[in-house]
Formats: C-alpha cells, sequence, structure tokens
C-alpha cells in the first residue's frame, strides 16, 4: 500500500518546532537506514523523464535488489529500456572495500565505474541517487530546521569521503524529519559549493514496520527537465542470494 506524504500519520500532530535533536548526525543517519526494509526485497520501477510542463520525453524501467540491514547490505539496481533490455547496472554494498561494481550492456558484462553522480542515460537521476550511499558517510552535521510538506525536519549535511571514487559530489545536504527518521529531500552540492542535483521523496511505502520510497522526484539546476522514479512492484522475503 503507497502512502501520500502529508497523510504519512494520518491525525497525527507534527511539530514544527521540534526541541533540539538529542542524538548525533550521524546516528541520524543511521535512523534512516533503520527506517529500510528490513526484509530482502525485490522490486520493479519505473524512470519517466518529462519536459517541466509534464510533456514526456523518455522512459526506462528498472529492476531493484536489494538487502539494506546488517550484517552485508547490498542493493542492485538494473537499468532497462521498455522492452525490459538491461542496459546498466550497479551494485552498492556499504563499507565493503570494494563498495560500488559496474555492468553494462545487455548481457551485463563487468565495466569500469563511470561518475558516479553522472546521468544516467538520458534522466535526470545518478547512481549515487538511487543507491543513497551518503546515508553511510560519516561526519555528518547538523545545520539547520526546515518543514518539507509539512514534516518538521532537520538538514543536515555530510561530505564524501576523501576515497569516494567517480563523484562530482563534494557533499550532500539531506532533510530527515525529526518524528519518523525519513529522508524526505536531498541536494548535492559541487567543490564550489554550487548545487548540482536535487530530489525530493512524494510517497513512500510501508512494509511491515519499515518504509521505502515509493515515488522521487529529481531535477538538475538549470535544466529544462525533471525524471520521476516509480516502484510499481514489489516482493519481500526473496531469496538472500543477490
Amino acid at each position: 500500500m503507497s502512502f501520500v506524504l502529508s497523510m504519512l500519520l494520518g491525525g497525527m500532530a507534527l511539530r514544527l518546532q521540534a526541541a533540539p535533536p538529542t542524538i548525533s548526525a550521524d546516528e541520524m543517519l543511521d535512523r534512516v537506514v533503520a527506517q529500510l526494509p528490513a526484509q530482502h526485497i525485490q522490486a520493479k520501477g519505473s524512470l519517466f523523464v518529462r519536459l517541466r510542463r509534464g510533456i514526456p520525453r523518455q522512459t526506462y524501467t528498472f529492476t531493484l535488489d536489494a538487502n539494506w540491514q546488517p550484517p552485508t547490505p547490498t542493493v542492485t539496481y538494473t537499468i532497462q529500456d521498455t522492452d525490459a533490455i538491461p542496459l546498466e547496472s550497479l551494485t552498492f554494498r556499504p563499507n565493503q572495500e570494494k563498495a560500488f561494481t559496474y555492468r553494462s550492456g545487455p548481457d551485463l558484462e563487468d565495466a569500469p565505474l563511470p561518475d558516479l553522480t553522472a546521468n544516467i542515460a538520458d534522466t535526470d537521476i545518478s547512481w549515487l541517487d538511487l543507491t543513497l550511499p551518503f546515508l553511510w558517510w560519516r561526519g555528518a552535521r547538523f545545520v539547520g530546521e526546515e518543514s518539507v510538506r509539512g514534516f518538521h525536519c532537520h538538514i543536515i549535511e555530510v561530505a564524501a569521503p576523501e576515497n569516494m571514487p567517480y563523484t562530482s559530489y563534494e557533499k550532500v545536504r539531506l532533510w530527515i524529519s525529526s518524528e519518523q527518521g525519513l529522508l524526505l529531500q536531498a541536494q548535492g552540492f559541487n567543490q564550489k559549493g554550487s548545487p548540482i542535483r536535487r530530489f525530493w521523496v512524494q510517497s513512500v511505502r510501508q512494509i511491515d514496520e519499515t518504509w521505502m520510497i515509493q515515488t522521487l522526484e529529481v531535477q538538475q539546476t538549470n535544466q529544462d527537465q525533471r525524471t520521476r522514479l516509480q516502484i510499481d512492484d514489489v516482493q519481500t522475503n526473496v531469496s538472500n542470494d543477490l
């Protein structure tokens, strides 16, 4: 079942001016990870590229194979064309020496890692926006508070690790709901401090007591198009063999 964010808590009153957080910024990132589904899931979805006025430009499909929780979180996204022919795939394993594995072509052969913040195909979304590795980065700090879609959020900034490969993100700014620990919005910045891309969550999906993104909008700075990610189908408790 999908829930629009404005109805996420039903009639529960939201605090627009919450007390200062009692946990560190890194612990708040851990809280977001803990809200991700505990089960191994497989999902299918679509990427809709359209102009600002809603004019369709391109459509892709994707599959997601994910187990976000310890001891060995692993997430694989595979991008396909509308005939379900694979185009490229990325596997992310947090805190591993080889955190990213990239494959491309219809046979998904091993290939060198691309720029993880570059556009995937003709979309506005990047591999970093899909796999969310910044939730595992350390050294985060609180930089403010703001209401997003009626939810009070703590704003956190976290810098990319020095050993982070193939990325033009110098830092990522995250809006996390103070009550629920959900990531509602994020923005990536380059080394000059200029925003490159932002995404915002439009709806989420509940799986038991945890949550995953159902619909996500992504837009690059100064571009006339945006991309919507939409999860269409989710299967839970699948085999743990990735």
